[in-house]
Parts: structure tokens; C-alpha cells; sequence
């Protein structure tokens, strides 16, 4: 039996990004592919989250093929979470994760590097890590207090552990592990992340969205957080600049709480051109990605960068960073430019938007290059880690 930790997805609809997206997708390959017997887990103190109907909602009909779920209401999560941060092993009172749930896995798989609990029984374990943002002097600063302390104290128990397997999901996010983690790089398998088919693909429809927000037909589309990290400072300096003034900037996405977007947006040279339209579902994202005139996401890191694998499913122009695993997602069919850099931002998107040859040049080449990932190579690649470890 292997033991599919199910934490990642306890979360409200509007909250489901890249690590939750992630856990959705390949747990929902795996269960189709019969290959294993299958068991979830997940926290829910005395079930005040409703986390199985979350789970329930996000696995569909899939998640009758799990042979279990196993529930715990004793423990807090956000108390694991504290413990975790803080070191505190006398959190779990002696008892191991499978003691805990009341399970007996024979493999286990955890998601989130930090998240993980550090009391995983002494069988063969796998984690997927994503990225080592937290722990970047130039980006920690954008996190959660005790998100730091959390990554680092996950490093430790990973070193520690040589029962622990570790995936990254690009060969960046391993290149930091050995780096920042001092995980030995033959404990590191690199599976990249994919694309949901089903999801995303050229869509011409406009959904009530348009309306609501009285998006235009020719926009340029930002999607992701709202923070520094993901590069939304630049874009807004690039506003300054940019010779096509009429053209307007949709953001889409949730603000960070620890940055304050409207009062950014009043220094830009006409903050009336951005269009916020907060959270949005999966097919107004699809929407909105493939009506886009050009889709730009000035990241400064990325552990894989889903959203510019998106974006070309969608037959979407990208510019994105030449930084992290970017390039290894968008290959020679996005324009780069170099993290901050809001002149060279400018200067492509007003040479693209001037030039619809240069635009279907990156729509045909970004619709190709996304064929190369897919969840059900993702799903077998993760088989074939289970079998060599189990």
C-alpha cells in the first residue's frame, strides 16, 4: 500500500495554486492508472474544515480508488506546522505519522517539503519538492514568518532520514537542494510537473468574466500572486514606459497580504489601466489566457513555472524570466528578459504588440513545446521511483 499524504489539497477553492494543483493532478493520474494499491491521509482537528469534502470535490470520481482515507481529528494542523518551525519533536507524543492516522502504509509520498510532519515511520518515503524560495536571501523576506525555520528544520530532518527519497520538480529546484538543503544530489530525482489537457487548450469563447471587468478584446494578462516575487513591481515600472499607451494590463490573481498593491499601482503612470479581477476558475483562466494579446510573467524565481506552461497550451505569447527553472519550461518558445529588468519588458511588449507575425511565431512554437509534458509521463516516472525504492 502506498500512502498518498492529501494535507496540500485541505484548502477552499480560491487558495488551490501550484502545490495544490500539482498533488490534484498527479494523485489523480496515479489512482487512474491502477497500477497501486492506494491510501490517503490528511488533518482535520475535530473536522472543522470539512477537509475530506475538499478532497472529495478536487479528486472527483477518482478518489473511489483509494482504498482508504484516513483521517486524523486529534491533532492540529496549523500545531504541526508550529511544531515543525520550532523543532518541537515532543509535538507527537512518541507516536509516528502511521501510528497517528492509524494506518500501515508500506510506502509513503509527502508533497510539501515544509509541510511534511517530522515523525514519518522508518519505511522507504518520498517528497516532491517544489522550490527553495523561503530559504533565498533576496526573497525570504516575502514569506510567512516561520516559513524560513520551517524549510530549514525540513532540510535537517531530510538529511537526517536516509529512508527519504526526494523529487524536484525541475533540475534548478535540485541544484538548490544540494546547494541549501546538503541533500546528497543521488537522493534527488528531478520529474517535472505537466499540463492539465483537459484544462487548457485554445479557447475563443468569453465567459461572463469579459463583461464584468469590461475586458477588451486586445489586453495584456498577468496571472499568479500579486507580489514582488512573481516580478508584478517590474510590470508596473514597464507601464511607465510603455510606448503603446492604450492598450490595458489585466492582473489576475490574489494580493499578498504582505504587500500592498493598490498603493503600488498609484505610482504607476495610469494605474486606471489595470484590471484586477481577483480570484478566477479554471475556465475563465483558460479564457482569459487564450484571448490575451500577451501573457507576461516577470518572475524572479520559479521552482517550475506552471502558469507560462499554461499560457502555451493556450496558444499564448509569453514573455517571461531567463532565471531558475524557466527556461527549462519555456525553452526557445517564450522571450526572456532579466529579472527587474522593466526597460527590456517594454521594449518586447511593444515590439510584440506591433507585430502579429512575432506573436504566432511564439503561439506555434509555445503550443509545441508544452506537448512535452504531460501528467501521465509525470505519473509513470513517479511509478517507477516507487518501485525502485519500494
Amino acid at each position: 500500500m502506498i500512502n498518498l499524504d492529501l494535507q496540500t489539497i485541505c484548502t477552499p477553492r480560491k487558495y488551490v495554486r501550484g502545490i495544490a494543483y500539482y498533488t490534484i493532478e498527479l494523485v489523480r493520474n496515479l489512482l487512474q492508472r491502477g497500477n497501486y494499491d492506494y491510501s490517503g491521509s490528511f488533518f482535520d482537528y475535530q473536522k472543522e474544515r470539512n477537509n475530506r469534502g475538499n478532497i472529495e470535490e478536487y479528486l472527483g470520481d477518482s478518489v473511489s480508488k483509494l482504498k482508504y482515507l484516513y483521517e486524523n481529528n486529534e491533532i492540529s494542523y496549523p500545531d504541526m506546522l508550529s511544531a515543525i518551525t520550532q523543532g518541537d519533536s515532543l509535538f507527537y507524543q512518541g507516536k509516528t505519522y502511521d501510528q497517528w492516522m492509524g494506518m500501515d502504509a508500506d510506502l509513503y509520498h509527502f508533497f510539501h517539503l515544509a509541510r511534511m510532519p517530522h515523525n514519518i515511520p522508518d519505511k522507504p518515503t518520498i517528497v516532491t519538492v517544489h522550490d527553495v524560495m523561503p530559504v533565498l536571501n533576496e526573497l525570504k523576506d516575502g514569506f510567512a514568518q516561520g516559513t524560513y525555520e520551517q524549510f530549514m528544520n525540513s532540510f535537517q530532518y531530510v538529511w537526517e532520514h536516509s529512508n527519504i527519497t526526494v523529487v524536484a520538480d525541475s533540475e534548478c529546484t535540485k541544484k538548490d537542494l544540494v546547494y541549501y538543503g546538503a541533500i546528497h544530489p543521488e537522493r534527488i530525482h528531478v520529474v517535472p510537473a505537466a499540463i492539465n489537457e483537459t484544462l487548457y487548450y485554445p479557447d475563443a469563447s468569453r465567459p461572463d468574466i469579459f463583461q464584468r471587468f469590461d475586458i477588451p478584446k486586445e489586453y495584456i494578462l498577468y496571472l499568479g500572486a500579486l507580489d514582488p516575487r512573481k516580478g508584478i513591481d517590474t510590470l508596473m515600472e514597464a507601464e511607465r514606459i510603455l510606448k503603446n499607451r492604450d492598450i490595458p494590463i489585466v492582473l489576475t490573481g490574489n494580493p499578498s497580504d504582505m504587500y500592498n498593491l493598490s498603493k503600488e499601482m498609484e505610482k504607476t503612470e495610469n494605474p486606471k489601466r489595470f484590471i484586477l479581477t481577483g480570484y478566477v476558475t479554471d475556465e475563465e483562466k483558460r479564457s482569459l489566457l487564450s484571448n490575451a494579446t500577451v501573457f507576461v510573467f516577470p518572475s524572479r524565481y520559479e521552482g517550475f513555472g506552471l502558469p507560462i506552461l499554461e499560457a502555451m497550451a493556450c496558444a499564448t505569447p509569453v514573455i517571461t524570466t531567463k532565471v531558475s527553472s524557466i527556461p527549462e519550461v519555456g525553452g526557445d518558445a517564450v522571450e526572456y528578459i532579466q529579472p527587474g529588468d522593466c526597460e527590456a519588458l517594454a521594449t518586447l511588449l511593444d515590439d510584440l504588440l506591433e507585430h502579429e507575425e512575432k506573436r504566432e511565431d511564439l503561439r506555434t512554437r509555445g503550443f509545441e513545446q508544452c506537448k512535452k509534458f504531460s501528467w501521465s509521463i509525470t505519473a509513470k516516472q513517479i511509478e517507477e521511483i516507487y518501485r525502485m525504492i519500494g
